[in-house]
């Protein structure tokens, strides 16, 4: 009987140390491999995206700036409950067709990302978007399909299509 105990418990051990080893594989896989990661849409694909729905795309920023909201993402909000489900509802359905992945946010008082891509976890990463209300003094580049060189980590750079919009290009380790 107690050969039968001791062989359970061996069991037992032994699962738990291969739950225990699959769990680290799986942390270190999704920090430092990155699986889900896709790449960036190219400048032109946004560029082209936002002329053809520039009427949606200007009136989702005229809605966003009326709910006096900081950032509506498509699984949170801030600040919280300004906005009803139904409104909420509406912001998802509009990025959805727009292709903004990673909602939109107000970087200052004139400024909104809207993101489209968002790559890496919080330990790091870069997000790609377009920008309203571009800064003048802002750091512009002719190319955002990859990191531009000289752009420090946690600014934007910017990529301008006319007077009110930019494409935009966020990183941080």
């Amino acid at each position: 009987m107690i050969t039968k105990w001791l062989k359970r418990i061996a069991i037992l051990s032994g699962l738990a140390a291969l739950a225990y080893a699959i769990y680290w594989v799986s942390v270190f896989v999704l920090v430092f491999i990155r699986p889900f990661e896709k790449d960036h849409i190219s400048d032109i694909a946004l560029e082209d995206n936002l002329e053809l729905n520039i009427v949606a795309f200007t009136e989702l920023v005229d809605k966003f700036n009326s709910a006096n909201m900081d950032v509506i993402h498509p699984d949170w909000v801030k600040p919280e409950g300004l906005i009803s489900e139904s409104e909420l509802a509406w912001f998802r359905n509009q990025f959805q067709i727009l292709g903004i992945r990673a909602g939109i946010r107000k970087l200052n008082d004139n400024e909104l990302f809207l993101i489209s891509t968002a790559k890496g976890l919080s330990i790091g990463g870069s997000s790609k978007g377009y920008i309203f209300n571009p800064k003048s003094d802002g750091r512009y580049y002719d190319n955002l399909d990859t990191k531009p060189v000289g752009l420090p980590e946690l600014t934007y750079g910017y990529r301008r299509i006319n007077d009110k919009w930019a494409l935009a290009y966020s990183w941080n380790d």
